[in-house]
């Protein structure tokens, strides 16, 4: 039987929405909704903004949610687990397999982009998004490949100097550390972990966005 996840994006996809632009419509991440498409509760009010935000009629959305049931054969076993299956499910962020440094990002772009995969870590539940690092900036405390798992400040004035993150400004899209400046507030340095690469100075004023690294996963690359 199908899930109503599966069949609420079926109706998006006619729509030509991907869950993205409905997050967008909805003013929430996207890891909240692919939580809220998949709980096994869902309220009245909730299944009202879902249909809304497709540009279907509310009935249509719970009629499919009326054929959801609990096989009576399967009994306390399936409810328990579909409650490990929840969850698992509250730990994942999804995975966005671009290079942040060199393409259209699709958390900032104007393209959006379905994620590649969910990442389910408890320690990273709480962050936006995961993505794979490439190049040796960073080099050896984040290796080509590593995968990380990021958190989005949105007060940018507050920046905890000395810490990973992932820096978005029209002319980049980098993970370094942020250094204080020597000689002008108004300004921030990008420094890498390889002292092969330069340091380099940005206004304060020119971070479009800025996503604290919260930790990352290790892959070996060939």
């Amino acid at each position: 039987m199908e899930t109503f996840n599966s069949r609420y994006k079926a109706l998006a996809r006619k729509k030509g929405l991907s869950l993205q632009d409905i997050s967008q419509r909805l003013n929430m991440t996207y890891q909240n909704l692919n939580r809220l498409l998949t709980a096994s509760d869902i309220k009245f009010s909730q299944v009202e903004r879902l249909a809304k935000a497709i540009d279907e009629p509310v009935n249509t959305l719970l009629d499919i949610l009326s054929k959801r049931h609990i096989p009576e054969k399967e009994g306390k076993h399936y409810q328990e687990v579909e409650e490990i299956r929840n969850e698992a499910t509250d730990a994942q962020i999804p995975f966005y397999n671009v290079d942040v440094t060199a393409s259209a990002f699709p958390v900032f772009a104007d393209e959006r982009e379905e994620p590649e995969y969910f990442i389910s870590i408890p320690a990273f539940k709480d962050c936006d998004f995961a993505v794979p690092i490439y190049g040796d900036s960073m080099y050896p405390k984040i290796k080509n490949g590593h995968i990380v798992a990021v958190k989005e400040v949105k007060n940018k004035t507050v920046i905890l100097y000395g810490e990973i993150y992932l820096v978005i400004t029209e002319d980049y899209r980098t993970v370094k550390y942020i250094r204080k400046h020597p000689g002008d507030i108004s300004k921030v340095l990008l420094c890498s972990e390889n002292p092969s690469f330069d340091d380099v100075e940005i206004s304060r004023d020119s971070i479009i966005r800025l996503f604290k690294v919260r930790g990352q996963i290790s892959i070996n690359v060939n």
